[in-house]
């Protein structure tokens, strides 16, 4: 598989290639919310590097309304003799479910044990089986499959009898054994949806790093301004204040951004047809850095007796006077401020932080509103 990593300041994003185009998600996430939310959730254990009794024994989940789940699952897949069964029962950032949109692209994700991993749903209403498509070394398989329905399994009580289940679910008799064969037919379901020709490592890299600082609007007419060397994603109000950040995380498949307000975990899946657009606007925090970047050396005061003569320098280089003293470092941008890395030797790093608008006010540009 073809890997590509491309530095963008402090945020070292490593892209897998594509194999395949995801599957495409059967419902919106308002079906699936009526589809789950309440019932239970009986699914094989992942299709993957597991034993043959893991193989065709369950698991069982039943997904509160409130969004934490309850659990009886077990945990070495690999021994071929015994299961041992242990609960999770809502008390934990684990022991929860969530149905979120991927950001950069269409489509639903359903993401279970916390901030777990994240898969995308196919459903059959008329027979109740639930599929989770998950990415593993840059192609999408099916690796759980599960039944819907509104009891809990009378095996499920037995292995984890310590379990304290919400009051007035009922428990299926029938099912007295784990056996997910004895209890379900098994299907396989084609995956929905149109075809969508996965964008190449290159080309999803390419589009971030030459977006960096510029605005782009996504389906639903929000505003976002990339950040890739601060490590950030900004969502940004109609007056270009911004309104909340992401922080950035990036593995081989996923770049994944967690936003400071509620919490929220979104992700963006490497190979994805990207849906924001540029709207041939720039944040005016990297119109005021590349008008620096332009003017040689300016004077800046950071504070009481720190006054430096900088030269800001392509892509994000500075080189700093002060005290008598020449110092080489970096600068970027960190939510409203401006930040600088200031070095005169291997061992010595001052760090020097500025409002952005604050700067432009002492430097009179001509940007600034």
């Amino acid at each position: 598989m073809k890997k590509l990593f491309i530095c963008t300041g402090a945020l070292i994003i490593g892209f897998s290639e594509m194999a395949m185009a995801k599957p495409e998600a059967s419902h919106n996430i308002e079906q699936f919310e009526s589809f789950l939310s309440g019932k239970v959730l009986v699914t094989k254990t992942p299709l993957w590097e597991v034993s043959e009794i893991a193989r065709r024994t369950s698991h069982a989940t039943y997904l509160a309304p409130d969004g934490t789940d309850f659990q009886c699952t077990y945990g070495d897949t690999k021994n071929d003799k015994t299961l041992k069964y242990r609960t999770y029962q809502g008390h934990s950032e684990w022991d929860t479910w969530r149905l979120t949109k991927p950001f950069f692209s269409s489509g639903v994700l359903l993401t279970t044990n916390g901030n777990g991993t994240r898969s995308i749903p196919i459903y059959d209403e008329k027979i109740n089986v639930l599929e989770r498509w998950y990415q593993r070394k840059g192609e999408w398989k099916r690796l759980v499959v599960g039944h819907l329905q509104d009891s809990w399994p009378a095996w499920a009580l037995e292995k984890c009898p310590d379990l304290k289940l919400p009051a007035g679910l009922k428990i299926n008799h029938e099912q007295k054994t784990p056996n997910y064969e004895q209890n379900y037919k098994t299907y396989d379901l084609t995956p929905s949806g149109k075809k969508i020709t996965p964008l190449t490592a290159e080309e999803a890299a390419a589009f971030l790093h030459q977006n960096n600082g510029n605005i782009l609007v996504d389906s639903d007419g929000k505003n976002y301004v990339p950040n890739m060397n601060g490590r950030e994603f900004w969502k940004i109000d109609e007056k270009l204040e911004i309104a909340d950040i992401a922080h950035l995380s990036a593995t081989d498949e996923t770049l994944d951004m967690q936003w400071e307000k509620g919490g929220i975990q979104q992700s963006y899946n490497i190979g994805d047809q990207i849906q924001l657009k540029p709207t041939g606007g720039r944040h005016n925090a990297f119109t005021f850095t590349d008008w620096l970047q332009k003017q040689g050396y300016v004077e800046l005061s950071f504070g009481e007796n720190k006054v430096a003569t900088l030269e800001f320098t392509s892509p994000n280089n500075v080189i700093a006077w002060a005290a008598g003293e020449t110092f080489q470092g970096t600068w970027k941008h960190q939510a409203t401020e401006l930040n600088l890395s200031l070095s005169y030797d291997t061992n010595a790093v001052n760090y020097y932080s500025i409002a952005w608008k604050d700067a432009a006010k002492q430097l009179e540009w001509p940007g600034l509103k």
